[in-house]
């Protein structure tokens, strides 16, 4: 069973799978983007870290044992890794597509809320 990030993190990667060759489209008709930069530069490089974080996801939520003072003895000390809240995602014209959704992946991964503001300068 997977965790409730995990299950967005796929269910986004199927959509740009699914609505690739629209997504190529557009960016070549609106940025005059080729199919291989598309591929390379937006699609393809937020699945390869859509993939990356579902692989490190276990490892980066892992509670991480810290040195406690001795003051503290005989305590043991953690870092517990929390989601912190909202994060405000705003997007740049150039790679409309790569640096809206990477982020968002990240934000995802660490369990937080995003807002997505796409470029108002972009076509």
């Amino acid at each position: 069973m997977h965790q409730p990030r995990v299950t967005t993190l796929l269910k986004i990667k199927s959509l740009i799978q699914k609505h690739e060759r629209n997504i190529h489209h557009t960016l070549e008709v609106e940025l005059g983007k080729s199919e291989y930069e598309c591929f390379l530069g937006e699609t393809g490089f937020v699945v390869q870290e859509i993939d990356h974080s579902i692989k490190k996801w276990k490892k980066w939520m892992k509670p991480k044992r810290v040195p406690t003072p001795l003051m503290h003895f005989p305590c043991k000390g953690y870092i517990m890794p929390e989601p912190l809240g909202i994060v405000l995602i705003i997007n740049p014209w150039n790679y409309p597509f790569q640096l809206l959704l990477s982020p968002l992946v990240g934000a995802i991964a660490a369990g937080s809320t995003a807002v997505l503001k796409p470029s108002e300068i972009a076509a």
